[in-house]
C-alpha cells in the first residue's frame, strides 16, 4: 500500500529473465510466465518473426515443390502457369 501512495514516484523494475517484480521498497514478487511467450518477448518475436526463423526450412520446401510439381508454378503476373490443372478429389 505504500507503493501506491508514492503516485508517480513509485517506480517498479521487471526482470522478465528472472521472472521477478521489484519496488522501490526493496520488496521482490515472483511471477510465472509460459516458456513459449517468455522466450517470444525475450527475443523480441512475433508471429512473423517466429516464421521468419523457419525460412530457411520454408525455401527448401518451396522448391522441393517446385521442383516436384512444375505444374504449379506461378507466371510473371502471380496467376498460375497455364499447364495447372487444379485437383479434383473424386468419390
Amino acid at each position: 500500500m505504500e507503493d501506491a501512495e508514492r503516485g508517480a514516484n513509485a517506480t517498479l523494475s521487471i526482470d522478465l529473465e528472472a521472472q521477478e517484480i521489484h519496488g522501490p521498497d526493496g520488496g521482490c514478487i515472483k511471477f510465472d510466465v509460459e516458456p513459449f511467450r517468455k522466450h517470444c518477448l525475450l527475443n523480441g518475436l512475433d508471429d512473423i518473426g517466429l516464421t521468419l526463423q523457419k525460412e530457411t526450412s520454408i525455401q527448401d520446401f518451396e522448391a522441393k515443390r517446385a521442383a516436384s510439381q512444375p505444374c504449379c508454378r506461378f507466371n510473371s503476373k502471380g496467376g498460375p502457369s497455364p499447364r495447372c490443372r487444379p485437383f479434383i478429389a473424386t468419390g
